[in-house]
């Protein structure tokens, strides 16, 4: 027994009531732990593919330890006959918030991903399951037990595979990623799921005193929970107590009402609205574990403070004062948003206050202080002429008694200025790149050198671009002249910078430079003579000749790889035309047995076409089987081409499906994913290429099947293959020219007969199919 104070009544706790309420409390406290454990497997998932596939075992893995806790309970009871799966089968309603959770999101994934036909086939694998899972169907050890139920999760489970079977359905498989990804982004999604994992946990502390009470281990518990009827007694009570006008009876009446249901949120907020709290309401609510009152006392002190007036700084501080006459009254120390937001603006005047001219002060008095002074210098500055030396270091000696930083910053700012100004008026503007100006020792240097500056300037840009004679006489000129050693220098360097460039540019020829301007004329017209051989003189023949005369010439190395280059061109053009057309062949042939084969379906036993190899949840098979107990030598041979192009055309359709996956992450997010995200699920996919192709390779040639079928398969296996050799890289052509030249008659021979062979075992299995 245990005496709390009600509405400054004493009322006795029963000792049934205080186990019960031991085991609710602990059971909150697990069904939280239990939801943070899901939260957090629930961030592995990628995507709401992942979702579906992996919620039920991740809800599984985060329920499993409050139904092991039941279990312990048990057992410390000396209840040895009740086991995690005994206990599920006695209890299995604990699982249907969760379940309930996890099916309406199924059903809005199913409404994307399947068609017409396979959704119809779902909600009548819902309609006959829903009766089994939610009597046990779905057991927290993570086998799927409900027949009914399972199919319908393998359906859903399975449908997004049927998305990109086909070429014409990439449009509206886009669709669908983008709504899938909405869905998975809602926050709605996962609160959802972790609702129905909390109320599953909890509703575990019922079945656990319920469990209790039968097999006589401890009733209890059991006595001291609230039965549905005081539930109802309690909520008429707490409906009618609000037209009872008299305090008294309103005060019998709640407590009668809290007697029979302690666990009513209604009722501590009720209270609290008719009788306040003096802290034995918020002591009662911590007990009995109710998180509703503090949750409404925050509520409206967030909704008071809201309605306070912010526009000056009394109304700031008086705000501030009513929030904390309200916080003692109401017994609550939270400082929700609009509570803070007060206390943001009460800090906004003071710091607002405190500035002065761009400058926070420390303190009030500091601030009225370099107000004061930056009343003063702004009537000094006022009166300055900034283009006058004389009128800015009067003002700076004016300012110089006052200290506080408002003073400092406006004394440093006068002197840079002064300081700016000065070398303004000593600097000549050469117009050249480099120095663009020169410091003179005094102004009235500065002032009689620019015009000259000026007119040294024009005349340099009046030259032409390789007039050496002008720039010659330039420099005799400017020597001649009683200018300033540092001034005549400067041009100087100028003229002779130009000169040099010229003098480079006559001796440079096709990217190299020549000792004399002479070596580098014969240069260019070697190279003339050079190209001119490539028409005129038949490098066919006479191809050595040519290399040896470029070998001789004085080029640069990348010319005379040039040279060579253009030279191989014209010696090899026929074997280059040929492999250029071969490759040309090849690649249509390869594109049309990529294309086509998703508009066939792999032929298959019944036992092939439920296999699939799965490696970190990538599927490693072509899995779009059509059932064909009696496989041909069609078959086989179709099934060659398909897997070869169904797993490079998966590369790009794979590709185009996790890339527009991967956005509706945000503005920022979905700009980098644009530029990045490609890259990224192409590379993948590539890397996905090989092993895919192996493995359906492999295992669409191992099924059961006549010798006919086996050779249909490695004949069409082989075609994609024997095809690609014919392929020529553009990017090593001499490799090319070699393979080309190494053609002869006996390969060429060998190569059609074996053509011819294979074709005559094609045509006579296709006549006697």
């Amino acid at each position: 027994m245990k005496s709390m104070k009600v509405l400054g009544q004493s009322v006795d706790i029963p000792d049934s009531r205080i186990s019960y309420n031991q085991y609710r409390l602990m059971f909150q406290a697990e069904a939280d732990q239990a939801v943070h454990r899901f939260e957090q497997l629930y961030r592995q998932n990628q995507n709401l593919d992942d979702v579906i596939k992996h919620a039920p075992q991740q809800i599984s893995d985060s329920i499993q330890p409050a139904v092991q806790l039941c279990v312990d309970t048990l057992v410390k009871h000396q209840i040895l006959t009740i086991d995690a799966a005994r206990f599920e089968e006695q209890y299995p309603d604990y699982q249907a918030p969760w379940t309930d959770a996890y099916f309406k999101l199924s059903d809005q994934y199913a409404e994307i991903v399947m068609d017409q036909e396979s959704l119809d086939a779902y909600r009548v694998a819902r309609r006959k399951g829903r009766a089994r899972w939610s009597g046990g169907g779905f057991g927290v050890s993570g086998a799927l037990k409900g027949a009914a139920t399972a199919g319908a999760f393998n359906m859903v489970a399975g449908a997004g595979h049927m998305l990109f079977n086909g070429m014409g359905k990439l449009i509206s498989s886009a669709a669908a990623s983008s709504q899938k990804n909405k869905i998975y982004r809602s926050p709605e999604t996962l609160s959802s799921l972790s609702q129905g994992v909390w109320d599953s946990v909890f509703y575990l502390h019922g079945a656990l005193i319920d469990c209790l009470s039968k097999t006589g281990a401890d009733p209890l518990p059991l006595q001291g929970s609230v039965s549905p009827v005081q539930s109802r007694e309690a909520i008429a009570i707490l409906n009618n107590a609000s037209s009872i006008g008299d305090p008294a009876q309103c005060r019998a009446a709640l407590i009668d009402a809290f007697e029979k249901d302690p666990y009513q949120e209604n009722w501590y907020i009720s209270a609290f609205e008719r009788f306040g709290d003096d802290g034995t309401l918020d002591t009662l609510a911590r007990y009995f574990g109710i998180s509703g009152l503090q949750k409404e006392k925050i509520r409206r002190l967030d909704a008071f403070a809201a309605t306070l007036p912010l526009a000056t700084e009394d109304e700031a501080q008086e705000a501030i004062a009513q929030i904390e006459q309200y916080q003692q009254k109401i017994r609550c120390a939270e400082k929700p948003e609009h509570v803070q937001a007060v206390y943001r603006a009460a800090a906004e005047f003071d710091r607002q206050y405190r500035t002065v001219d761009g400058i926070t002060l420390p303190t009030r008095d500091a601030a009225d202080l370099a107000r004061t002074e930056y009343t003063a210098i702004s009537s000094i500055e006022s009166k300055i002429d900034y283009d006058s030396l004389s009128s800015i270091e009067a003002a700076e000696k004016a300012i110089a008694p006052y200290h506080s930083p408002v003073a400092a910053q406006h004394q440093e700012a006068l002197h840079q200025k002064w300081v700016e100004l000065d070398e303004a008026l000593r600097t000549v503007h050469t117009g050249l790149s480099a120095p663009e100006s020169l410091l003179c020792d005094t102004s009235e240097e500065a002032k009689r050198l620019q015009p000259i500056a000026q007119h040294l300037q024009k005349q340099l840009v009046s030259f032409a671009e390789l007039d050496e004679s002008s720039l010659l006489s330039f420099k005799a000129r400017l020597l001649e002249k009683d200018l300033p050693s540092f001034f005549v220098q400067c041009y100087l360097s100028e003229a002779d910078s130009r000169l040099a460039a010229i003098d480079l540019t006559l001796r440079t020829a096709l990217g190299k430079e020549y000792p004399t301007r002479e070596a580098a004329k014969a240069a260019k017209k070697e190279f003339e003579a050079i190209q001119s051989l490539f028409t005129e003189g038949n490098p066919r023949k006479n191809g050595l000749s040519i290399k040896k005369r470029i070998e001789n010439a004085d080029f640069s190395d990348e010319i005379k790889s040039q040279l060579t280059g253009e030279l191989f061109q014209y010696e090899n053009a026929a074997e280059l035309k040929t492999a250029k057309a071969f490759s040309s062949i090849s690649s249509i042939i390869l594109l049309v047995i990529v294309i086509g084969s998703f508009f066939f379906q792999l032929s298959g036993s019944i036992e092939f076409s439920q296999k699939d190899v799965v490696f970190k949840g990538v599927s490693l098979m072509v899995t779009n089987v059509q059932v064909d107990p009696d496989l041909s030598f069609v078959d086989g041979l179709k099934n060659g081409l398909v897997v070869f192009g169904r797993c490079v055309g998966d590369i790009f359709v794979n590709g185009f499906s996790s890339y527009i996956d991967g956005f509706d992450y945000g503005l920022i997010g979905n700009i980098l994913w644009a530029f990045l995200g490609l890259m990224w699920v192409f590379f993948k996919e590539i890397l996905i290429f090989l092993p895919r192709y192996f493995v359906s390779l492999v295992m669409t040639l191992f099924q059961a099947a006549p010798l006919k079928y086996y050779i249909g398969y490695v004949i069409g296996s082989a075609i994609p293959i024997a095809v690609s050799q014919l392929n020529f890289d553009e990017e090593t052509p001499e490799e090319n020219v070699k393979r080309i030249k190494g053609w002869t008659f006996k390969k060429v021979s060998l190569v059609c007969l074996i053509a011819v062979f294979v074709l005559v075992i094609c045509v006579y299995f296709i006549l006697n199919e």
